[in-house]
């Protein structure tokens, strides 16, 4: 997946953009696009649609309730099952998830993850 770094000409009336993960094949990339971003006044947003799940939100809930105690620690486990078609190699869209070096399912799926123990508990993790 490309992404460009600059917003252009124009950009004044671009609010925001919501990208896919990986944001950027590489740091260098994403901090690039992170600075173009800001010198244009433009939010960039990843798709964190997991927290929009039922079982999450009744975490969340739970878990920011003052009833619940101090949060001393947390165990998490978030377990999806892909299609064959997901990992691809012969398909140029999706072929680099399995390729060696590239993140595979660790890039594309543990940001998710750490968000949502970000999101139910309230805190940086």
């Amino acid at each position: 997946q490309a992404r460009r770094t600059e917003f252009g000409e124009g950009s004044s009336t671009l609010k925001a953009v919501l990208v896919e993960k990986p944001i950027c094949h590489d740091l260098g990339s994403a901090w690039r696009l992170v600075q173009a971003a800001e010198a244009a006044g433009v939010k960039v947003l990843v798709g964190h649609q997991r927290r929009h799940s039922a079982y999450v939100r009744k975490a969340r809930e739970v878990v920011q309730d003052s009833d619940f105690g101090t949060l001393r620690g947390l165990s998490a486990e978030f377990v999806l099952l892909k299609p064959e078609s997901y990992f691809q190699p012969s398909d140029l869209r999706v072929g680099w998830r399995c390729q060696k070096n590239k993140g595979g399912p660790v890039l594309i799926n543990l940001i998710h993850d750490v968000d949502l123990l970000r999101y139910i508990t309230g805190r940086e993790v």
